[in-house]
């Protein structure tokens, strides 16, 4: 596991460091220019964590969603350029810079939503290597049900199951426990040891028995399944 952790964090150093060197050719000392590159980085984070790998079904309704959210992303790598901007005038004085005003092609949103897409494909082709060369044995998962914090193995979860605004936990014990974290974030957290089988369900691979014409088998039990994730 400490492997993954230093892999990843050096992985964002390396690509918050490229981002910056890139800003100098801007006039800035680099010490500016890497404020402007870690800028980037919480709405990289917060996109990972929203949206989950999987295709789209309800295009109307999955396509406002990402149009909503993407616009809220925008806005806050605006904002934080811009708050990048006020701490640099407010340093005016330690450091030598050309501009202490925001480079123009900070405000450009095609600039913006670029660096974070960049910053998103180095993670996704860096956790790719790291499930092949160091993949992850059975980790706990942490949540919480009912105003408690859980932990429980990722091979003793059997499905989860959304249903409205709330998300069951099903354990291969027959236990399940209610959670408020979307379908969609459990996708991301549980990785590819889990497929999704329609909107509702989220299911073990490891426990998938039969998969037939709308639905999959696990043990006796059938979940129904969309025609769109039965490749998967």
């Amino acid at each position: 596991m400490w492997k993954r952790i230093v892999i990843i964090l050096g992985y964002w150093m390396i690509a918050v460091l490229t981002i910056s060197i890139i800003l100098t050719s801007l006039g800035l000392s680099f010490i500016y220019a890497l404020m402007y590159g870690l800028a980037f980085v919480p709405a990289a984070l917060i996109a990972k964590i929203i949206f989950p790998n999987r295709p789209i079904e309800n295009i109307s309704i999955d396509l406002k969603s990402i149009a909503f959210v993407s616009l809220m992303l925008l806005a806050l790598c605006f904002a934080l350029v811009f708050s990048v901007s006020w701490t640099i005038y407010l340093m005016d004085g330690t450091f030598q810079v050309q501009d202490l005003g925001t480079p123009p092609v900070l405000t450009n949103p095609a600039f913006l939503v670029v660096m974070v897409l960049v910053l998103l494909a180095g993670d996704y082709f860096t956790e790719l290597y790291l499930d092949k060369h160091f993949p992850v044995k059975d980790q706990l998962i942490d949540f919480i049900s009912n105003r408690k914090h859980l932990q429980m193995k990722q091979s003793e979860i059997l499905y989860i199951e959304s249903n409205d605004t709330e998300v069951w936990i099903h354990a291969s014990n027959g236990e399940k426990f209610r959670n408020k974290t979307p379908i969609g974030q459990w996708e991301n957290l549980l990785g590819k040891g889990f497929t999704r089988i329609s909107r509702s369900f989220l299911v073990n691979r490891d426990y998938i028995t039969e998969i037939g014409s709308g639905y999959v088998a696990l043990g006796e039990m059938r979940l129904s399944s969309s025609k769109k994730y039965i490749p998967e």
